[in-house]
């Protein structure tokens, strides 16, 4: 996705060498959070290529962002979803 310079050290960071159109993309390496990977020595010797992927995503670096994942994912789901919601819904957290 794209993203500002400022929060480029919360994510793997891909080199982009060619735009193929349509979200595609020639990747020449990665720049990995916290250290260069194996994809990106990779990517030094062989074409690496990569998709722009529309929609939201979640981050899950943390433990917060890694909830709300979870919980996004559970309240989107047919079975599950429901039952969340009438959770949620109810007169709050009782302890059980």
């Amino acid at each position: 996705m794209p993203m500002g310079p400022e929060d480029s050290r919360r994510y793997g960071v891909p080199v982009v060498k060619e735009d193929l159109g349509e979200g595609s993309l020639r990747i020449t390496g990665l720049v990995e959070k916290p250290e260069p990977d194996a994809l990106n020595a990779y990517a030094a010797r062989r074409a690496v290529y990569g998709q722009v992927i529309e929609g939201h995503w979640y981050d899950t670096g943390n433990p917060g962002a890694y909830l709300v994942a979870q919980f996004a994912h559970a309240l989107a789901h047919p079975e599950y979803g429901p039952a969340l919601r009438r959770l949620a819904g109810g007169a709050g957290a009782t302890g059980r």
